[in-house]
């Protein structure tokens, strides 16, 4: 009997080479886009982790200039509990002008703020109890009219004639509180600050007379009395720079009869700082045959943040020079007069400003200081 040999069908025989070829080129293509989609991912997060990690530590800096009028490095922060741990991804670097920040891979990051805002420009709250007979409104994410408004304590006249009250004599600080946009039962209205003066304002008060108005300010303390309201600034929105004007905040008001342009009288009330309640020292912190460095200490014992100071020391035989971080306005056979410097103006309310150092000539100790008297505050 012939043995049978099974048959060949076309579906049973395998793949040709071109055919291999052609599958072996779709997977390559494929797995090509696979590992530049997951190194793009990959880079993605590194720089998403960079970003998060440059947004921590600004709004820590700013937190801890806030009450301490300078710039930390991180160490300070750390222990300040304002980060709970010091960076593996940047480095901080302080410089007179603020501080900035260099990527630990040494790829050059943003630099940090230099004028109290953080690196994207946007103000850093710092959220703290009140006192129980104040109250502190958040700034309201949309303009729209609210819901429900409650209804004037008085008759609202059809319009108020813009009016801005002087401040008292010898202040060259103004504010107006002028509405922006308004509806048939309410209104928006932007709070402004002018500084005239050549001294930076770190702290303001203003009162603002109601006009029978419901007047709710956001992003300040305020409390009422009578037909008026007191406002004042929080951690983060004080600072008005010379020659400036600031719209630190806002305020919603309820009642009818208003128009965009329409001004409620306004008046600064800002207290200010007391000589009395600032002290200085000069100390010597190094020395050797001849010589040494000093460092100058402001100490702000008062409730008022400082915005600017002057001083006067006494070396006697000793002789200072190159000083960093204050003007010297004066010299004489034996005192040096001194004022702030942008970067060491600020000393806040409690604290101290210690970024002012000298060289100097003369037979001195480590630990030694020398007589120091504050001449002036604002």
């Amino acid at each position: 009997m012939t043995q049978q040999h099974p048959s060949t069908a076309s579906g049973d025989r395998g793949f040709s080479l071109i055919e291999m070829l052609v599958v072996i080129t779709v997977l390559g293509i494929l797995a090509t886009i696979v590992v530049f989609a997951m190194r793009g991912g990959a880079d993605e997060a590194e720089a998403a982790s960079y970003a998060a990690d440059e947004r921590t530590i600004e709004t820590a800096q700013e937190a801890y200039n806030a009450q301490n009028g300078h710039y930390a490095d991180e160490d300070q922060l750390v222990t300040a509990g304002l980060l709970r741990q010091a960076s593996e991804l940047h480095d901080v670097v302080l410089d007179e002008a603020g501080y900035h920040l260099v990527r630990a891979d040494g790829v050059a990051a943003d630099d940090g703020s230099t004028d109290g805002e953080s690196a994207s420009g946007q103000p850093v709250a710092d959220e703290q109890g009140e006192p129980e007979s104040t109250t502190t409104t958040a700034a309201p994410t949309t303009t729209a009219a609210p819901t429900t408004t409650a209804a004037p304590t008085t008759a609202a006249p059809t319009t108020v004639p813009p009016t801005t009250v002087a401040p008292a004599a010898g202040s060259s600080v103004t504010c107006a509180l002028t509405v922006y946009e308004a509806w048939d039962s309410g209104a928006n209205a932007n709070l402004t600050i002018t500084n005239s003066t050549d001294r930076k304002v770190t702290a303001w008060v203003v009162r603002i007379d109601r006009r029978g108005y419901g007047i709710t300010p956001w992003n300040a303390t305020t409390s009422s009395s009578g037909g008026s309201i007191t406002s004042s600034n929080l951690s983060w929105n004080g600072t008005v720079q010379p020659g400036a004007t600031a719209t630190p905040t806002g305020a919603a008001i309820s009642g009818s009869g208003l128009t965009v342009g329409t001004s409620f009288p306004c008046a600064v009330i800002t207290p200010t700082p007391k000589v009395s309640d600032v002290a200085c020292t000069l100390e010597v912190t190094q020395a050797w045959n001849g010589g040494g460095n000093v460092r100058l200490a402001i100490s702000n014992n008062g409730n008022l943040a400082l915005s600017a100071w002057t001083v006067r020391v006494t070396g006697g035989a000793t002789t200072f020079r190159s000083w960093s971080g204050a003007t010297v306005e004066s010299t004489g056979p034996t005192t040096v007069t001194l004022s702030e410097q942008s970067w060491t103006a600020a000393v806040a309310a409690g604290g101290k400003q210690q970024s002012v150092t000298a060289g100097a000539t003369g037979t001195m100790t480590a630990g030694q200081t020398f007589p120091c008297s504050v001449v002036e505050v604002a």
